[in-house]
């Protein structure tokens, strides 16, 4: 069978797929359109369903847009990056003409089970709420883990996508408390439960060793 080539209109109409998030996908070398005479993209299908994946096309959405944004800083900075991060995306979400129907924020690492917002945002998503999740990265959902969250959320045929902006002069302060975290978290589910001691004497070097910038 002869290989299809799609307009973004017809990719739109079949799949639920906007002209935006195709962009992001041949930015980031997914896919390779073709050309028309006149320049007009033509996007493969078999392309596009590798991206899919194993559980296929989305079922028809509507555009019922939930955003969530998370940040690992706390205090003063941590609430004007939630506030910047925010923006940001009620902003995307404008213009890729979503209905954004509910925004969760909150200040915690991506290793933390126990987040309210996140938990808030699961639970729209399989209530039938919102038919998409817009985010700025995709470890704001989770370090690790994500394909768990994707394929759940896939389930209830809500689809996550990524804006890929990040606030500038934010950046390197927040990766360096979310990376500390990151480390506090696997020391202490790997030999906190063993010996707690020896946990501790862990931390403290890795304290020592990064400036203390990670987060007690």
């Amino acid at each position: 069978m002869a290989e299809r080539f799609l307009m973004a209109k017809e990719i739109r109409d079949t799949y639920d797929i906007a002209a935006g998030t195709l962009r992001q996908w041949e930015e980031k070398g997914l896919l390779h359109p073709a050309r028309t005479a006149g320049g007009h993209r033509r996007y493969s299908e078999n392309e596009l369903l590798a991206i899919l994946g194993p559980y296929g096309p989305p079922a028809k959405r509507g555009n019922r847009c939930a955003v969530y944004a998370r940040v690992a800083l706390d205090g003063p900075d941590g609430e004007k990056a939630l506030a910047e991060q925010l923006h940001i995306l009620r902003e995307e979400a404008r213009r890729r003409q979503y209905m954004t129907v509910a925004e969760y924020g909150e200040m915690a690492s991506g290793l933390d089970e126990n987040r309210r917002e996140m938990g808030r945002l699961l639970r729209s998503a399989a209530s039938g709420e919102i038919d998409l999740i817009l985010v700025e990265f995709r470890d704001r959902l989770a370090w690790g883990g994500f394909k768990y969250v994707d394929h759940f959320c896939r389930q209830h045929n809500v689809i996550i996508e990524e804006v890929g902006a990040s606030p500038a002069g934010q950046s390197r302060e927040e990766l360096i408390q979310e990376a500390g975290r990151f480390v506090e978290g696997l020391c202490f589910r790997l030999v906190g439960k063993r010996s707690p001691s020896l946990a501790g004497e862990v931390m403290a070097l890795l304290r020592s060793a990064l400036g203390r910038s990670m987060p007690v």
